[in-house]
């Protein structure tokens, strides 16, 4: 089996994480994986990649600006991408998030390759050009497969895409080695510092429990847009001294070890990995039940807690059911660390496995 995937970059992402996993697996059984990505070579590669894995950086960054530098870089991109797929000759083409793959399903037709399409987050509230939203509208009926992750998002497509529709969870690890330290009790949230991961519901939250439980903190690592707006806000309650932003931790998985129990406050989701890694870590976990994957993941007062989507009050109840009564955490804890099971890695690659399979005899 000869597999290509598409991505924009290999930067930190949940989409390249995906990428990364896959790839290791599939290159252990010996198939021949290459990953394609659009960064330059000197770009830094956030995730490890297996040796087996080649790495194509095709330094054919997105056009800004004007629209004419736009559509012309837009034009490299794709004509670069169809050289590619003729050379390389795929059984596969497996391509991440709505502008990839409309660009790889353009640049794959007529070469009878199969393409398979993963879209990431929830489609009713992302942000695309309306260019880009119709280009995919049209296109995604001509991929081989559309991967969804989860089942109220395939309920969300079209008849005409949705029979196409698999729905794969991402595959989720974590390090086993990972250290705990010493430190107050600690809630933690993870995450880019956007308005859709909801860290200001989340800080107006803590700061109604705060004086209550004076030897736990709150600690958001990630960093985005947000950030200057949310250390106002942690002034403005005179929180300084609770409510830590310390940036992106360095290494993938470290801040589980800062982590006595953890609160996802998304606005909206398409899987958020880091509720099944904070669940895999056997931390008790609170989350809103937004739109989409957190429901599919915790079953309320069973692995975990959810709360009606940005109902803050709603919020601060829960966690404060979290941080007074230690033996909720850890039974929470401890049923959240089972059901977690079925999101490892080998399991996941078994699905995707089944999908690839479809296409290891297919005619060219």
């Amino acid at each position: 089996m000869k597999v290509l995937f598409v991505v924009s970059g290999l930067g930190m992402g949940g989409a390249e994480r995906v990428v990364a996993l896959l790839s290791a697996a599939w290159a252990e059984r010996g198939w021949d994986v290459a990953v394609a990505a659009f960064d330059s070579p000197q770009d830094p590669v956030a995730h490890r990649f297996a040796d087996g894995v080649e790495l194509i950086r095709l330094g054919l960054a997105p056009g800004g600006g004007a629209r004419l530098r736009g559509l012309t870089a837009t034009a490299r991109r794709l004509f670069a991408l169809r050289k590619l797929l003729r050379a390389q000759r795929p059984d596969i083409v497996i391509s991440f998030l709505t502008k990839i793959n409309v660009l790889t399903l353009l640049a794959a037709a007529g070469t009878g390759i199969p393409v398979v399409i993963s879209e990431r987050n929830n489609p009713a509230e992302q942000r695309v050009h309306p260019l880009w939203a119709s280009s995919w509208k049209t296109l995604a009926p001509r991929a081989a497969a559309i991967v969804l992750q989860t089942q109220a998002i395939r309920n969300r497509y079209p008849p005409a895409i949705a029979h196409k529709a698999v729905v794969i969870p991402n595959p989720v690890a974590i390090p086993s080695d990972l250290p705990r330290n010493s430190h107050d009790p600690t809630l933690v949230a993870v995450g880019r510092l956007t308005g859709q991961k909801g860290f200001d519901l989340l800080v107006h939250a803590f700061a109604t429990l705060a004086s209550d439980y004076p030897e736990w903190r709150l600690m958001i690592f990630g960093d985005g847009p947000e950030r200057p707006a949310l250390e106002r806000m942690v002034a403005d309650y005179d929180l300084e001294n609770r409510i830590q932003l310390p940036g992106t931790s360095a290494n993938h998985g470290e801040w589980i070890a800062q982590a006595d129990a953890f609160v996802l406050p998304s606005r909206f989701e398409g899987f958020p990995n880091v509720l099944v890694e904070a669940m895999m870590a056997g931390l008790p976990v609170v989350a809103f039940d937004c739109d989409f994957g957190p429901a599919e993941i915790v079953t309320h007062d069973v692995n975990g807690l959810l709360v009606p989507p940005g109902d803050v009050a709603a919020l601060a109840l829960n966690l404060r059911n979290i941080l007074k009564v230690s033996s909720l955490r850890d039974r929470l804890g401890g049923a959240a660390r089972t059901s977690a099971v079925r999101f490892a890695t080998e399991r996941v690659v078994l699905k995707w496995d089944s999908l690839a399979n479809r296409f290891l005899y297919a005619p060219k």
